[in-house]
């Protein structure tokens, strides 16, 4: 694959970051509008938001991840060292193959933890979290950019942080829990709404080696903060109260604003 190849398919994404117009729509309407979206999000998984924890539904197969977490990852590295350095580098560590990965796929969990032990090796804990919560970002703008076409994307960019304290983090978990795969791979993504926002991941994988689960933690984190950063609040963060990095079974997060 041409050393440049995953700059050309993040050209040719959508981009969420990009100027859109504000709609020219009253309030009331972009509020129907929202809610009815919303609803039509949610009407497949209430009985999720009435149980203690939520469990994402979707099926994943054992043993693997979504390809973002791949790719993405490349593609950080990529802005960190260029596309011919990066590709020098996956060749160094015999791990060239990965650039052959496909969007949208699901990988072998083993692959994107030999990329990070890779990195762990080369660059360090430091950067290499840095890389990793980077590629986070750039996963959730491509699940974001998918979801957010049409009128509801300058609806939710209108109406952000206006529209009561639930509804914006619950859009934000409903869409995360579609997309549990891209995040915890073949363990558990599971959520709560009450008495506070929490999200709790399980990579089974991880606990294989503390350094690489402290590294895909920042992965993880990445895609979560951004979700929320764009459907709740610019000020949204995670607070860590259990991390598998630590010997601990799951990472759990609440999530402030």
């Amino acid at each position: 694959m041409p050393a440049r190849s995953f700059e050309r398919r993040r050209a040719q994404a959508c981009h969420l970051t990009a100027d859109v117009p504000e709609p020219s729509i009253g309030r009331a309407s972009s509020f129907n509008l929202l809610m009815r979206t919303v609803s039509d999000e949610t009407q497949n998984t209430r009985g999720a938001f009435r149980a203690p924890f939520a469990v994402a539904d979707a099926p994943k197969q054992v043993g693997r991840i979504g390809s973002s977490a791949v790719t993405q990852t490349i593609q950080a590295l990529e802005e960190r060292l260029g596309a011919d350095g990066a590709a020098e580098f996956l060749t160094r560590h015999d791990l060239a193959r990965l650039r052959e990965t496909a969007p949208g796929e699901t990988v072998d969990e083993a692959s994107f933890r030999d990329l990070i032990r890779a990195l762990l090796d080369e660059f360090g804990p430091t950067l290499t979290g840095s890389l990793s919560r980077r590629a986070g970002k750039l996963t959730a703008d491509i699940l974001l950019a998918n979801w957010l076409r049409g009128p509801i994307r300058p609806v939710i960019r209108a109406l952000k942080g206006r529209v009561g304290p639930s509804l914006g983090p619950r859009l934000a978990l409903v869409q995360l829990e579609k997309h549990a795969a891209a995040i915890a791979g073949s363990g558990e993504f599971r959520y709560d709404l009450q008495p506070f926002t929490r999200i709790v991941i399980g990579n089974a994988f991880l606990r294989e080696d503390a350094a690489v689960a402290a590294v895909v933690c920042q992965y993880d984190q990445g895609i979560v903060e951004r979700f929320f950063r764009v459907l709740v609040s610019d000020e949204a963060m995670l607070r860590e109260d259990r991390c598998q990095a630590r010997g601990e079974s799951t990472c759990a997060y609440r999530i402030v604003w």
